[in-house]
């Protein structure tokens, strides 16, 4: 028995009011209400750090320190391109005190190595 392609209204009405047509109350049916409607604004970034005043605190804190002030090698290596970047963006001074971090970083490399 072959059945008709086309549903009756009841059939229609049936699925339509299924478990599947309900949504949970808060949630509409369309996820955006208005296509239209301006983006939210967004918020507005903290303020960080100029970095060359992050340059001077971290030749600070290195030259300060007995021992890589580091539990790994990985975070050695984070904290040495973080400071290759900051001095990239500060300009002649911050490449001037990436370059004094970057030899203090060594040093405390060496004297771990032993």
């Amino acid at each position: 028995m072959v059945r008709p392609i086309r549903r009756t209204l009841r059939e229609a009405q049936a699925v339509s009011q299924g478990p599947c047509a309900r949504y949970p109350p808060g949630m509409s049916r369309f996820a955006q209400t208005d296509l239209f409607a301006p983006p939210p604004a967004p918020a507005e970034p903290e303020e960080a750090p100029a970095p060359l005043d992050e340059l001077r605190a971290i030749l600070a804190r290195v030259r300060a320190a007995e021992r890589l002030p580091f539990p790994d090698a990985a975070a050695a290596m984070t904290e040495e391109l973080r400071v290759v970047g900051l001095g990239r963006r500060a300009g002649t001074e911050g490449a001037a005190l990436a370059s004094a971090i970057l030899d203090e970083m060594e040093r405390l490399h060496a004297l771990t190595d032993r």
